[in-house]
């Protein structure tokens, strides 16, 4: 007598085929979800990276305003320091603030940084007051700037911002020397 041999997959075999496919895809799907999160911290630290480093290019650019005010002889000034020591926001889209005479506005940490997305400084980031075009993470930028001494400032700029209800930071400094 012969007995037919059946071609299949018994239902124990097809559990354990299955037990295995979730745990596969569970621990893609796991790497995946990690991944995605590594790159928007990634992305937001590079973000706040290029906001303090735009406050810094903004005050050594008012130093410059400042020495060169002073080498051309104008009324407003008497120290390349003045106006230039404090804690402030430094706005890109504020030009006339660069100038030797004015001064950057004091701090706010209650204002949060946009990109400006159009026109001759799009790309840059100034203070505005619609969280509908706050930059994601809400970005908060303070320029802090010391004198050392005479010939040197300090220049600190400290970028905030909150993910997922945690509180970054991230400080760039320079130093910078007078005439």
């Amino acid at each position: 007598m012969k007995f037919k041999t059946k071609n299949g997959f018994t239902l124990l075999e097809l559990l354990v085929s299955a037990l295995i496919l979730s745990a596969v895809l569970s621990i893609f799907f796991g790497v995946s979800v990690s991944s995605l999160r590594s790159f928007e911290a990634a992305k937001q630290r590079y973000l706040a990276a290029k906001i303090a480093q735009e406050g810094i290019e903004l005050a050594v650019n008012k130093r410059d305003n400042n020495l060169l005010c002073i080498d051309s002889g104008c009324p407003h000034i008497t120290n390349w320091q003045e106006k230039l020591i404090g804690s402030f926001e430094v706005d890109a889209t504020e030009t006339n603030r660069l100038l030797a005479n004015q001064t950057f506005k004091v701090y706010d940490p209650t204002n949060y940084l946009c990109l400006i997305d159009s026109g001759p400084i799009a790309g840059m980031f100034s203070y505005c007051g619609n969280p509908n075009k706050y930059i994601y993470g809400n970005f908060r930028r303070e320029v802090n700037i010391s004198a050392i001494d005479g010939d040197k400032i300090l220049v600190k700029s400290r970028v905030d911002w909150e993910t997922r209800g945690t509180l970054k930071s991230l400080i760039l400094e320079e130093m910078l020397f007078g005439p």
